[in-house]
């Protein structure tokens, strides 16, 4: 935490409010990024019932994606609410982060025949780490903490 006190940038974010708000992004973008690794069949099915039935929606009983955003959101809300994230819409932004990890994985075998093997194999190995750190910044972490994290680096 000595780092974040020396930081260059926003100061408001030292010890306390880093694991209140700070480390719950990067838990939640892990989990993201894990849990799509681990299922690219159910991340392809996600995203095809997405944008296959949207006239359903009306009619659905439950939607799997409420709670989700609800709890995401308010856990970005509150970090917001704290002067410590900087996010403008919560709601959007924990789609933009959602959305955007479950492209990636669905566009992998795509990828892989435009990019070539020894590339599509680099940017798999880079993956969770590029993910965490748009996680971050898509969900408001201030830049100063992301540089100077040491879980993503520039």
């Amino acid at each position: 935490m000595h780092e974040l006190d020396l930081a260059i940038g926003p100061a408001r974010i030292k010890g306390d409010l880093v694991e209140r708000f700070v480390a719950p992004v990067d838990a939640l973008a892990l989990a993201l990024v894990r849990w799509t690794l681990r299922y690219p069949a159910r991340v392809r099915l996600l995203l095809r019932e997405l944008l296959d039935n949207p006239t359903r929606v009306a009619r659905a009983a439950r939607l799997p994606l409420g709670p989700f955003l609800e709890r995401a959101s308010a856990m970005v809300t509150s970090g917001v609410r704290a002067g410590v994230l900087e996010v403008r819409t919560p709601e959007t932004a924990v789609l933009h982060v959602v959305g955007g990890l479950h492209y990636v994985v669905a566009a992998r075998p795509t990828v892989a025949r435009i990019v070539g093997a020894a590339r599509a194999k680099k940017i798999e190995s880079l993956y969770e780490r590029e993910a965490i750190a748009f996680a971050r910044h898509t969900l408001g972490v201030p830049a100063a903490y992301a540089l100077i994290s040491g879980t993503v680096s520039t």
